[in-house]
């Protein structure tokens, strides 16, 4: 049977991957899948990320697939990605702030990147496209039949 994995993001992150902002997702699971996968926008946004980069919601698709690429690794994060992460999903932060961050781990009002890196290559933007998302908080799913047949051209 055809089948492709979906990774379900927040805006903007699949926008910030496409655009070079992040360079990596990061998850707190690990996947021993590698391959094609496809990258979903789900409905919710993360404002204080959106108003830090100048993203505005209403100007892009939600809840539909955007892009697709290869998952070339999925490993624990150094440090210095860490310190990435933590910069990019918190616009604005002072280097100290980071470097607290860094050392002791703890930070108030502040969005934590998780330990897990998700690696890709080929990552490009698609026409957006509508698929039945499963119910409920998910880590990703599974297109299969030919609803992946689509995608797997």
């Amino acid at each position: 049977m055809n089948k492709i994995p979906v990774l379900p993001q927040k805006f903007p992150y699949n926008e910030m991957l496409l655009r070079g902002q992040r360079q990596f997702e990061t998850r707190n699971w690990s996947w021993s899948y590698r391959g094609s996968i496809l990258l979903y926008t789900s409905s919710t946004n993360v404002r204080s990320v959106c108003q830090g980069y100048g993203y505005d919601p209403k100007e892009y698709p939600h809840q539909m697939i955007v892009a697709k690429a290869v998952l070339t690794d999925v490993r624990v994060l150094t440090k210095k990605e860490i310190a990435l992460a933590f910069r990019q999903l918190n616009p604005g932060i002072s280097n100290m702030e980071v470097s607290d961050y860094i050392r002791y781990g703890i930070m108030e009002d502040r969005i934590f990147p998780a330990d897990l890196g998700f690696f890709f290559a080929e990552l490009t933007r698609i026409k957006p496209a509508e698929v039945d998302y499963p119910r409920g908080a998910i880590n990703m799913f599974w297109l299969r039949g030919s609803a992946a047949k689509t995608f797997l051209k």
